[in-house]
């Protein structure tokens, strides 16, 4: 008898677990998607989620995904980047609101662009409202993914 409710209590307890680390697996693919919809790559499912914040201040919010990446998914996002709409193999014009020029696509104007550590990536909604930036480093296999708005 005393075998059976241990039994039955370890069931409820991998029941309870899976609910409530579902929600932490679940957010973190959204965010890959999310951040990969908004600057045009794909981000690799592989890549191992080290950071991810979302933080909401007043009106506005920040929200972050930080990742790590294997030698395999670091190439896969480079190629990815280079395919992006918002790629262009270009020196910017850096002013305070940013690189210029942006590039229209979809909802999002922005500009995917090396620089010396590897590539950035700075953009806006259309109206200007809410910032994304992303930085990879290829050499540290390192990206992260933000959007902030007032």
């Amino acid at each position: 008898m005393l075998y059976a409710k241990i039994i039955a209590y370890m069931g409820t307890l991998k029941i309870l677990l899976l609910i409530l680390l579902t929600p932490l697996v679940s957010c973190s693919q959204n965010n890959r998607d999310y951040f990969g919809n908004i600057t045009d790559v794909t981000i690799p499912a592989s890549a191992i989620v080290t950071r991810e914040e979302h933080n909401k201040m007043g009106p506005g919010y920040a929200k972050v995904l930080e990742v790590n990446l294997d030698a395999d998914a670091t190439n896969r996002l480079l190629i990815s980047i280079e395919k992006s709409h918002y790629y262009k193999n270009i020196e910017p014009i850096l002013t305070r609101s940013g690189p210029k020029p942006l590039i229209q696509y979809g909802q999002y104007k922005g500009l995917w662009y090396r620089q010396k550590n590897g590539y950035v990536f700075f953009g806006t909604t259309l109206n200007d409202r809410d910032v994304i930036t992303a930085t990879f480093d290829p050499t540290k296999k390192k990206a992260t993914f933000g959007i902030f708005a007032d």
